[in-house]
């Protein structure tokens, strides 16, 4: 494969003919489709081998987002993780009060707890274990 040696400025600027030469050397590009007749080889053709440049370039990184303390209270995980300490802190000062506030309440919520805590013992019973 040989090299094709540059022109001197004044063969480039003398002659039209051998640019319209050079022109019809170059091969006639389309793209195939059965149902599309070729064109014909006269009609203006692009350069081969096609050179592209780029318009401009793409930032494809994106810098990951800060921390943020208000959305982690949103999140429903932590909702329910924050519910259940609460509970956990405010139930049984809750039912401690509750002898001092109405003995009669008091003494409907234990019997509650005792008959909750005899079918939960029968179930251990049926299940074998």
């Amino acid at each position: 494969m040989s090299i094709p040696e540059p022109e001197s400025e004044s063969a480039a600027e003398g002659s039209e003919d051998a640019k319209e030469d050079k022109a019809e050397k170059k091969p006639h590009v389309q793209h195939y489709h059965e149902d599309r007749l070729a064109l014909p080889t006269s009609s203006p053709s692009l350069p081969y081998p096609l050179e592209i440049a780029a318009v401009a370039t793409y930032e494809y990184y994106t810098p990951p987002p800060g921390m943020n303390v208000v959305q982690m209270f949103k999140s429903p995980m932590v909702l329910m993780m924050l519910f259940s300490g609460a509970m956990a802190l405010v139930l049984p000062k809750l039912t401690a009060n509750l002898d001092n506030l109405d003995p009669e309440l008091a003494k409907e919520f234990k019997d509650q707890q005792q008959t909750i805590n005899k079918m939960q013992n029968s179930a251990m019973d049926w299940s074998g274990s």
